[in-house]
């Protein structure tokens, strides 16, 4: 009788520990999918980070182009000025 008792005893434990490692397990596959979550999350805001410096990268180099065509054309007309003087200058 006493080896029935011990016997569920040892039952009853090996239940209770059962219950706790199915609890544990549980509880670890909702971590992994809230981690998941995150992950996802994360990675879509990396793309739509990438894709915003992409696009700030492609109109600073239209506005680099557009200075210096600018710069170009005050040369010329410091040019163009310099040589009215001294044609104004002749006359």
């Amino acid at each position: 009788m006493k080896q029935v008792q011990e016997l569920q005893a040892t039952l009853a434990k090996d239940q209770t520990h059962d219950v706790e490692d199915h609890k544990a397990l549980d509880n670890a596959h909702e971590q992994i999918r809230k981690d998941q979550e995150a992950q996802a999350i994360f990675e879509k805001q990396v793309t739509v980070l990438q894709f915003q410096l992409s696009e700030t990268d492609r109109r600073n180099k239209q506005l680099q182009a557009k200075v210096t065509k600018q710069a170009q054309q005050a040369s010329d007309l410091q040019g163009q000025l310099a040589a009215e003087k001294a044609h104004n200058a002749e006359l």
